[in-house]
C-alpha cells in the first residue's frame, strides 16, 4: 500500500442527483492536520508557481524568435495539426493520471493496471492518427499536416511511460520534482524549436522538438527518482479503472474536441492566417491561466482529493478559491485589456495588430472563467467523473455551434462566441456544483466583492493613464501597471483580503528557505 492516507478505508455516500459515487467521509487514518496539510500546499503552490513562470518566461522568448522566423500561415498549420493530436492525447491518457491522483485505496497492482491500460490505448490512438494523417491532410489541401503528425504520434508511445509517475508524485504532493521535471522538457522543447527554425525546418521544427522535449521528460523522471517510472504493465484492476477512465476520457475529449472548434472551423472557413491571430490572442489572454491558475489546479485537485478523504467542508474550500482567483484574475486581464495594443506589438510585431482586439475580447471571457476556474479540480478531486462528462457534454455542443455559426461570420465574432459560451459555462456548472457541494449562485459572485473592490483600486491608474496619454507604449504601460499594482495591494490590505494572508505566508516561506530554516508553516 502507499501510505495511509491513500489506503483508508471509508463510507460512501451518494450525492443528491448528480450519479456520481462519492467518498466524503474517509477515515481518521493519521491525516496531516490543517496547519499542517496548508503549510504543504503553500510549498507545493510555491513550487510549481516559480517553475510555471520560468517556463513561461521561457516559452515567451521561443514565441518571440518564432514569431519573427516562421509566417503566421506556418504556425497556423501546426496550431490546427496539434489541435487534431490533441484528441489522441486524451484518448491516450485515458484518465488514468486522474484515477491515480483520486483513488483512495491505491497499491501497486493499481498503478500496474494504470499504467497497462494507458500504454495499449496510447499505442492504438498512436496507429490510428498515423492513418488518419493522409485524409485530413487531403481534407485542409496541406501536405505539411499528413508531415507534422506522423512526427507527433511518436509521443504517443514514449508519454505513457511517465504519466503515471507524475500523477503519483502530484498525489504526494512532490511538486518540487514535478517542477524539476517539467522545466527540464520545457527548456528542451524551446532550445530545440528556435534550433531547427533558424536551420529552415518550418513547422516541423515544432513538430521535432515537442518529440524531443517528451524524452527529455522520461530521462528527468528517472534523474528525480519518481516512483514507478518503468514499472510493468498489468491488467487485474481493469474493470474499476476502466469505469472512471471511461467517464473521464469521455468528459476530456467532448471538452477537447470543442475547444478546438476554433481552430478547425476557421482553418476550413476562414483562412490559416486568422487560426494564427486567433492562436497569439488567445495565447496572451491564457498568460493568467498557464501561470498562476496553471500552479494552482496541479495543486488544487490532490488537495481537494485530500479533504474529501479526510471530511473537511468543501463547500468552504470552494468559496475560499472563488475568492482568491477572482483577486488575482480581475487586475490582470483588466490591465492587459487596456495595454493590448503595445504589449501585442511589443512582442510579436506589426504583422500581428490584427491580434489586438481579438485579444481585449478574450480579456473578458477570461475575467467571467475566473468566477469557476478550479471548479473542474473539485469535480476530479472528488471522483465525479460522469458529473463531468454530462457537464462537458451540455458545454460542448453548445461551444461547437455557435463557433461554427461565428466563423461563417468573421474571426472577430468567433472571439465574441467564446465570451457567450464561458458565460454558458459558468451557468451550468455552477447547477452541478450547487448539487455536489451545496453552493448557491448567490454565495458564488458574493465570494467576489472583495476582489473587485480590489480591482477597480488596481485599474483605475491605468485608466486614468489610458485617457490622458490616449497610446502609452510598452514602458508608459509598465509604469502604469506597477502604479496599479501598488494600489491593488494597498487595497487588498485595506478591506483584508483573504489573498494578503496567503501572500504573507508565501513570503514567511520563502523566508525560511533564503535562511534554511525549513518551509513549515504553523
Amino acid at each position: 500500500m502507499v501510505n495511509c492516507a491513500d489506503s483508508s478505508r471509508s463510507a460512501k455516500m451518494r450525492l443528491p442527483h448528480n450519479g456520481d459515487r462519492v467518498l466524503l467521509n474517509a477515515g481518521r487514518c493519521a491525516y496531516p492536520s490543517r496547519a499542517d496539510a496548508m503549510g504543504r500546499i503553500h510549498v507545493s503552490l510555491l513550487h510549481t508557481s516559480a517553475a510555471t513562470y520560468l517556463r513561461m518566461a521561457i516559452q515567451f522568448i521561443s514565441v518571440v524568435i518564432v514569431s519573427r522566423l516562421l509566417e503566421p500561415a506556418e504556425i497556423g498549420l501546426f496550431s490546427v495539426t496539434m489541435a487534431l493530436v490533441a484528441i489522441g492525447q486524451l484518448l491516450r491518457d485515458f484518465g488514468v493520471g486522474q484515477y491515480l491522483v483520486q483513488e483512495k485505496e491505491l497499491d501497486e497492482s493499481k498503478i500496474r493496471s494504470a499504467f497497462g491500460i494507458a500504454f495499449v490505448m496510447s499505442a492504438g490512438v498512436a496507429v490510428i492518427l498515423w492513418i488518419a494523417a493522409a485524409p485530413l491532410a487531403a481534407f485542409y489541401d496541406q501536405e505539411g499536416v499528413r508531415e507534422v503528425m506522423h512526427v507527433l504520434v511518436l509521443n504517443f508511445l514514449i508519454l505513457p511511460i511517465g504519466a503515471p509517475s507524475l500523477a503519483l508524485l502530484r498525489r504526494r504532493f512532490h511538486f518540487g520534482k514535478v517542477a524539476i521535471v517539467e522545466l527540464a522538457s520545457t527548456v528542451a522543447q524551446v532550445a530545440m524549436t528556435v534550433l531547427l527554425a533558424l536551420n529552415g525546418f518550418s513547422y516541423m521544427s515544432m513538430a521535432w522538438s515537442s518529440v524531443f522535449a517528451t524524452v527529455v521528460l522520461i530521462l528527468m523522471l528517472v534523474v528525480v527518482r519518481a516512483p514507478h517510472v518503468f514499472i510493468l504493465p498489468g491488467f487485474a484492476h481493469w474493470r474499476s479503472i476502466t469505469a472512471f477512465g471511461g467517464f473521464a476520457c469521455g468528459s476530456n475529449m467532448v471538452q477537447h474536441f470543442s475547444m478546438m472548434a476554433p481552430d478547425v472551423a476557421m482553418g476550413k472557413l476562414l483562412s490559416f492566417e486568422a487560426v494564427a491571430f486567433f492562436s497569439r490572442a488567445q495565447g496572451l489572454g491564457r498568460i493568467f491561466n498557464d501561470g498562476i491558475l496553471g500552479a494552482a489546479s496541479k495543486v488544487a485537485q490532490p488537495s481537494f482529493a485530500e479533504y474529501n478523504r479526510s471530511d473537511r467542508p468543501l463547500k468552504l474550500e470552494y468559496l475560499r478559491s472563488v475568492t482568491l482567483m477572482t483577486a488575482l484574475a480581475w487586475p490582470f486581464y483588466g490591465t492587459l485589456a487596456l495595454f493590448a495594443d503595445p504589449v501585442i506589438l511589443f512582442l510579436f510585431g506589426e504583422n500581428w495588430k490584427a491580434s489586438v482586439l481579438l485579444l481585449q475580447i478574450f480579456c473578458l471571457r477570461y475575467a467571467v472563467f475566473a468566477y469557476f476556474s478550479l471548479s473542474d479540480s473539485l469535480f476530479w478531486g472528488v471522483g465525479a467523473a460522469k458529473t463531468m462528462l454530462r457537464k462537458n457534454t451540455i458545454v460542448s455542443v453548445v461551444r461547437i455551434v455557435l463557433t461554427v455559426a461565428a466563423a461563417f461570420h468573421s474571426l472577430e465574432a468567433v472571439v465574441w462566441a467564446q465570451v457567450v459560451i464561458t458565460t454558458f459555462n459558468f451557468a451550468v456548472t455552477q447547477r452541478y456544483l450547487g448539487r455536489l457541494i451545496d453552493v448557491s449562485l448567490l454565495e458564488v459572485l458574493r465570494a467576489g466583492r472583495l476582489s473587485f473592490a480590489a480591482a477597480a483600486a488596481g485599474l483605475a491608474p491605468s485608466v486614468l493613464g489610458v485617457a490622458i496619454i490616449e497610446t502609452p507604449g510598452i514602458v508608459g504601460a509598465l509604469i502604469l501597471g506597477s502604479c496599479g499594482v501598488a494600489a491593488w495591494l494597498a487595497v487588498l490590505a485595506l478591506v483584508r483580503h483573504p489573498l494578503m494572508r496567503e501572500l504573507s505566508i508565501v513570503f514567511q516561506i520563502v523566508l525560511r528557505l533564503v535562511m534554511r530554516r525549513g518551509p513549515s508553516v504553523t
